[in-house]
């Protein structure tokens, strides 16, 4: 079969299974010697298919096939980018803010501390708190409630921000592609 380099054993398998959805993993098998994918073994009742009909589904399920991978990609990108760092301004200075695992668990219980009272009973009104100045250098900020919640809306618009532009843009992007060529030209 005349396929390009580009193409694998899997897109083949695929294709095969695209046209055959009933076929099982014993029904056929399928290689590369180097020279392009093909079908090695076939022991279904059902007839073989022929090249025309393969090459007639190959773009769809190539298309298919990179649309997967591409907001597989993606999806990692946004969770990348969500547990990165954010920006906030406290007290007129932009600082940046960790939001990995831990750092959002520590954001779920600061806001509690501060709506529930603990912080003004116990630390005096601020809490302390973990940031980054321009140069990457750790800082420790004692935050209001009032500071404390610029930066925690500043963290929500950064998660949403991410998650917006997966699902809204980038996504919608991936499904609206007609070339696989289209799929790969779309980036973070």
């Amino acid at each position: 079969m005349a396929y390009s380099e580009e193409n694998t054993i899997m897109n083949l398998y695929q294709a095969v299974k695209h046209l055959y959805p009933e076929l099982s993993d014993d029904d056929f098998s399928v290689k590369d010697d180097g020279n392009g994918p093909y079908i090695l073994n076939w022991s279904s009742v059902l007839p073989q298919p022929t090249e025309e009909e393969l090459s007639g589904i190959w773009e769809e399920v190539e298309l298919k096939s990179a649309k997967e991978v591409k907001k597989k990609e993606l999806s990692k990108i946004c969770n990348q980018t969500i547990i990165g760092r954010f920006s906030a301004d406290v007290e007129g200075v932009t600082y940046q803010f960790s939001n990995d695992m831990e750092a959002q668990s520590n954001f779920k219980d600061a806001k509690l501390s501060f709506s529930d009272g603990t912080v003004d009973m116990y630390l005096g009104g601020v809490l302390p708190w973990t940031a980054y100045d321009t140069d990457g250098n750790v800082v420790r900020l004692q935050l209001s409630n009032e500071q404390f919640q610029g930066v925690y809306i500043a963290r929500l618009l950064h998660q949403n921000g991410a998650i917006s532009k997966l699902r809204d843009d980038l996504e919608k992007q991936v499904n609206a592609a007609e070339e696989v060529s289209e799929v790969e030209a779309i980036q973070w």
